[in-house]
């Protein structure tokens, strides 16, 4: 052992080598998983023909997946409008919240009927908008105008 001479206790003090926490830098590997929050079924519309010929009109709604524990059903508001925003059919809330993993029975019709004014706008293109239910009030946001041309012959009669 190899020492340099100092006046003082120093002497005495002989330095034993490196400890590992002087050599070793521990590392240390971090993963975080995202916890995969809740989402929202997701509805398509399956018929969606770009003509209207008649004052009545048959709309299948398809939920596209099962509520399970990871997807939670929505409720969502169905209607006929005009380019300025005028209802011109029924309107309808329908629920999608079925667990069934067959596709037949997630699937929801819906038969509009017009009021007389559709006749009015012959040729033009009325919107099938399609909103969904903000959670815990009876609020709706647009989620989507699909457009549809009108091309009805004749007025309803009764």
């Amino acid at each position: 052992m190899n020492r340099i001479r100092k006046q003082g206790a120093g002497s005495r003090f002989v330095h034993g080598g490196s400890m590992p926490q002087e050599v070793v830098i521990p590392v240390l590997h971090v993963n975080i998983k995202k916890k995969q929050g809740i989402s929202e079924v997701s509805v398509d519309i399956l018929n969606r023909k770009s003509r209207i010929t008649t004052n009545n009109q048959t709309i299948s709604f398809y939920q596209s997946e099962p509520v399970t524990d990871k997807m939670k059903g929505v409720d969502m508001r169905f209607g006929f409008y005009d380019k300025d925003g005028n209802l011109l059919s029924d309107s309808i809330v329908l629920s999608f919240n079925s667990e069934s993993k067959e596709s037949e029975q997630r699937e929801q019709k819906h038969k509009f009927v017009f009021k007389r004014q559709l006749t009015e706008l012959n040729g033009q293109e009325i919107y099938l908008r399609k909103e969904q239910q903000i959670a815990g009030s009876n609020q709706f946001k647009k989620l989507d105008d699909i457009p549809y041309k009108i091309s009805v012959l004749f007025d309803a009669e009764f």
